[in-house]
């Protein structure tokens, strides 16, 4: 009787170990504003982050800003890690919350918006009379874990096109990381990709309007 009711407790044991869920975790890039205003940013072992609004010039010219193209190894909800140079993995359960397309669309129409760069800023609707075009790819969008060396990675090339001349009047590219340890959260990972979009963001902004002013 007892070795009886041993396996029928060892079974119960098992059967509510196996219904155990695993829940999807999802992140979100979102604007830094946002970001660094998060209760618990300090207790990620971050420091909070303050930036001086941008001073520029407001152009007086219209830009169409083109959806973000993403490389299509990027261009989806699982979040990429690379274990070797030449070898990515995906997690199955950090997940971003948009499509990286989607979201960096928004946060770089955002920014641009913010810092009164243009006198009228267009997103997907594509005016026939706008001066500018500006054009977005990110090449590379991931954690990296490579040797006992983690970073969070993010690359992207940027080009202005005057669409009277047709001609590319500024090209902007970066390809820049920030460290990482090997136990650092995802959502720490997803904060650092959030502030190297938004510092090369304004970096693009400075450039458009020291080009465009001369």
């Amino acid at each position: 009787m007892n070795k009886i009711l041993i396996v029928f407790l060892a079974l119960l044991l098992f059967s509510s170990c196996s219904s155990e869920k695993i829940v999807p975790k999802y992140y979100a890039l979102n604007p830094i504003d946002l970001v660094f205003e998060e209760e618990d940013v300090e207790d990620l072992g971050l420091a909070k982050v303050t930036f001086e609004p941008l001073k520029v010039f407001t152009l007086p010219y219209e830009v169409n800003i083109s959806p973000v193209r993403v490389a299509n190894a990027f261009e989806q909800n699982k979040i990429a890690v690379r274990t070797k140079r030449h070898e990515m993995q995906y997690y199955y359960y950090h997940l971003w919350s948009e499509l990286p397309s989607t979201s960096i669309t928004f946060l770089l129409d955002q920014y641009i918006r913010d810092a009164k760069l243009f006198k009228l800023t267009h997103l997907y609707s594509q005016k026939l009379d706008a001066k500018y075009q500006l054009n977005s790819i990110v090449e590379q969008l991931e954690r990296i874990d490579i040797e006992d060396k983690y970073s969070a990675h993010l690359k992207m090339s940027f080009q202005l096109i005057d669409l009277t001349a047709k001609e590319i009047v500024l090209t902007y590219n970066f390809d820049r990381y920030l460290p990482l340890e090997e136990s650092t959260p995802m959502n720490v990972y997803a904060i650092h990709i959030n502030r190297i979009l938004y510092e090369e963001s304004r970096n693009l902004i400075l450039k458009i309007s020291q080009t465009l002013s001369k």
